[in-house]
């Protein structure tokens, strides 16, 4: 029989995703490799190393084979060792076996094999369920439907939570131990930096409430300042992230690492997928915890109480005018369950503008000699945006190809854009919109919108949504 490292191997050196589904069926019948790829990519299964020891030689009368390895792996996952106990227990479990059983044992540990296997190919040789989905509670995106979900009259009020643009992580806490995660499993080590600050946050929320015996995880986001102790941009501040699930972050970057939370959960229950519990509790739990250790390296999301659809939507504006992303409007009364929630949704909402066309962009690579967008402008001039999100690549009379040849024809022309919400430029104040999204041309239209005109449709959507809601919750009751 193969070893394992040589499957590996095999499945690493053939990019084909048929190719690596018949390897991992023509070995679908060894065990050691099921445990192997049962271990590493299973989201749930978590070592807690970024950075594994050295590997602690030990005589060949003492050597063990690597099913004997992974079977002694036990204490690693149930925190039964952690820390410098953990390091050394590794260091001579690695020690203990071949070069290349060796090889695979830290590529379980740091849960990457390095081969292209895939979650989902492994799911289809070796069935559905066989690799867990990590545990996460999606939002839904709001509409005339799903604001019905949101419960305003049990508490007077919902809740409106700045959504963040940072790396989502679950930062799981079990014998004072930290380990952070993504929704796909990896591990993010930020060196150690904040581990005394979330063991002191999972003690503040286990005296407070017996229920976390098995551990405490933390839902949130992470976010990186600068030297002057403000939040980087996203393309900034997560580039560096990244750089702690790749094991090559700095120690005077993981100094600045910030944690924004806004759930909490025992730990068997986030590994059932499930806590019913309410949002209100949970969330009043967390903020008692963090007020506690009153450090700004771990903080509560910013959040509003609102006591209506139109006031979540002007604090949704709000907040994008001030440069974040939008808002999560939540339901007190929700219990954390890993799934797409219906109680708590991503506040946007869907306007038609016309706008005129003033200028092109040209595409880059692949699109360089096509459009890459519109120039867009108001009748007054006063709103201005690009786009080029909805034109189509090909088989369609309006392409990036042919747009950019008549560009000659279609200047000055007007076109039907689809956005999600007005804003400001937080530095200019110059009134942009949010993701717009081209719909069509208007070559009926001699005359686009104003942007008074653009502020009543914001307006009268908002309205139009509101009344909706309020009108089909009366025929409900």
């Amino acid at each position: 029989m193969k070893d394992i490292l040589s499957i590996l191997t095999e499945i690493k050196n053939d990019p084909s995703t048929l190719a690596k589904k018949r390897i991992l069926t023509e070995n679908k019948d060894n065990q050691v490799l099921a445990r192997v790829l049962k271990l590493a990519l299973d989201p749930g299964i978590v070592s807690g190393y970024k950075k594994l020891p050295q590997p602690d030689i030990v005589s060949g009368t003492d050597k063990i084979d690597l099913a004997t390895a992974l079977d002694k792996l036990e204490p690693i996952y149930s925190r039964q060792l952690t820390g410098h106990a953990g390091r050394d227990y590794l260091a001579t479990l690695m020690g203990s076996v071949s070069d290349s059983d060796c090889e695979v044992l830290k590529r379980v540990l740091t849960k990457d094999l390095e081969c292209g296997a895939s979650d989902k190919i492994t799911n289809d040789v070796f069935g559905k369920g066989f690799i867990k989905d990590e545990p996460y509670m999606r939002c839904s995106l709001v509409d005339t439907k799903t604001i019905r979900n949101i419960d305003f009259e049990t508490y007077g009020y919902a809740v409106s939570e700045t959504k963040m643009d940072g790396q989502y992580l679950n930062h799981t806490v079990i014998n004072n131990q930290l380990t952070c995660t993504s929704r796909n499993g990896k591990v993010y080590d930020f060196l150690g930096s904040r581990d005394e600050l979330m063991a002191s946050l999972s003690q503040s929320v286990q005296k407070r409430d017996d229920r976390f015996g098995s551990g405490v995880v933390f839902n949130g986001e992470c976010l990186m300042m600068d030297d002057a102790g403000r939040i980087l941009p996203r393309e900034t501040g997560n580039g560096i992230i990244q750089k702690a699930g790749k094991g090559t972050m700095t120690l005077s970057e993981s100094m600045r690492v910030v944690f924004v939370l806004w759930d909490v959960l025992p730990y068997d229950a986030f590994q059932d997928g499930i806590w019913d519990v309410s949002r209100k509790e949970r969330r009043e739990l967390l903020e008692s915890a963090i007020q506690d250790i009153d450090s700004e390296f771990v903080q509560m999301v910013e959040y509003q109480k609102v006591l209506n659809v139109t006031e979540a939507f002007e604090h949704n504006t709000v907040l994008m005018e001030r440069g974040e992303e939008g808002s999560v409007l939540k339901c007190e009364s929700a219990i954390w369950k890993s799934h797409t929630s219906p109680k708590q949704l991503k506040m946007k909402l869907k306007m038609q503008l016309d706008l005129r066309i003033v200028g092109f962009n040209e595409g880059e690579k692949k699109r360089t000699g096509m459009l890459g967008s519109l120039i867009l402008e108001s009748e007054d001039g006063q709103l201005t945006t690009n786009c080029g999100t909805g034109i189509k690549e090909k088989d369609d009379e309006w392409t990036f190809k042919s747009i950019w040849e008549k560009r000659d024809e279609l200047l000055g022309k007007v076109v039907t854009i689809e956005c999600n919400e007005l804003t400001k430029d937080k530095n200019s104040q110059i009134p942009k919109v949010f993701l717009p999204v081209f719909v069509e041309f208007r070559f009926d239209k001699e005359t686009c919108d104003t942007y008074e005109r653009i502020q009543e449709i914001r307006s009268s959507a908002v309205e139009v949504f509101a009344r909706t809601i309020s009108e089909s919750l009366k025929g409900k009751k």
